[in-house]
């Protein structure tokens, strides 16, 4: 059966294969982070569809099904951040386009947020909002890495996995937690969510040098002056754990909210939970983070229906004064 929704990736790499859950209401449109896959959040999803929302889940191109060779795990393809951006577009247009649907909404979770913080610095008017988890916090690393990782794809070219890279990324996620019994405790507290992680091999393949540089580049994007000072001021949800050492335990989405109500953008919010650790929708006080992003969504939405109303009555108004 045709995918609806479906489309060959802009990147070059695998095909975009939408799956839907629920039938009505507000629609969620997932993205993922890396090492990592949309299969992950069919929780979240079914758990939006009791409070009467529809969720997206998608791959990005090189995870989960979004690959046409096994040599794309981990590989974004030659047009690398702009392939993506212009992924997300496409879904969003279609969404939109074939539900009618106004009031649609991006989840991004890691990687994924800073993917779906760019893409609402260029598109501000393609969704209603954004519920940001996880996000990437400003990193002094980020020019050195990616400094690194230019000389191993100079040597090597951009489809070679350092292992060497991989660990100076990820090594140290785990040094706040007392005797961890993986490499990937830092991700949830939940072990069975942790167990199952890194029993699928796609999760934990090492990186490709273009997976790397993708990364980076979009993670120092979306904590550029530019984008704190530019982007339009949209109702944003940042959602983070204390224990997160990729939004530096909770430092991070502090620092952005701040920097966005230096510049005058008042829409956004944010909770931190306690002892959380970077994936919110997997960790043990889940339902607690759900319940949350349904009354963010919830209202949101209202306020724009108010507003909406507020606008035809004044219309009506002047019509009839006219």
């Amino acid at each position: 059966m045709e995918n609806i929704l479906g489309f060959q990736s802009h990147t070059g790499v695998g095909r975009i294969a939408p799956k839907i859950y629920g039938t009505e209401g507000p629609i969620l449109i997932l993205i993922h982070s890396i090492k990592d896959q949309s299969s992950r959040y069919i929780p979240f999803a079914k758990a939006m569809e009791t409070y009467g929302m529809r969720t997206i889940l998608f791959d990005l191109p090189g995870h989960g099904s979004c690959v046409d060779e096994e040599d794309d795990y981990g590989y974004f393809g030659e047009k690398e951040e702009i392939g993506l951006i212009e992924d997300i577009n496409e879904l969003v247009e279609n969404v939109k386009s074939h539900f009618q649907e106004e009031d649609v909404f991006l989840i991004g979770q890691g990687f994924g947020a800073s993917l779906g913080r760019v893409y609402l610095y260029l598109f501000p008017e393609a969704v209603r909002g954004a519920v940001f988890s996880g996000t990437e916090s400003p990193n002094f690393f980020t020019r050195g890495i990616l400094k690194i990782n230019e000389e191993v794809i100079r040597e090597n070219g951009d489809r070679y996995r350092s292992e060497q890279l991989d660990r100076i990324l990820y090594d140290h996620y785990n040094k706040k937690i007392e005797n961890p019994k993986t490499d990937y405790d830092w991700i949830s507290r939940e072990e069975k969510i942790v167990e199952d992680y890194i029993q699928d091999e796609k999760n934990t393949i090492f990186p490709t040098g273009n997976e790397i540089k993708v990364h980076y580049t979009l993670m120092r994007e979306a904590n550029s002056i530019n984008w704190f000072q530019e982007v339009e001021d949209i109702p944003m949800f940042f959602i983070a754990g204390s224990a997160d050492p990729v939004g530096d335990y909770g430092k991070g989405i502090l620092e952005m909210l701040n920097r966005l109500k230096e510049e005058g953008k008042l829409l956004s919010d944010g909770v931190i939970y306690r002892d959380g650790r970077h994936d919110l929708l997997n960790e043990i006080n889940k339902e607690e983070i759900f319940a949350d992003i349904h009354q963010w969504i919830e209202e949101t939405v209202l306020q724009r229906q108010q507003k909406k109303v507020l606008c035809q009555q004044l219309g009506d108004e002047i019509s009839s004064n006219s």
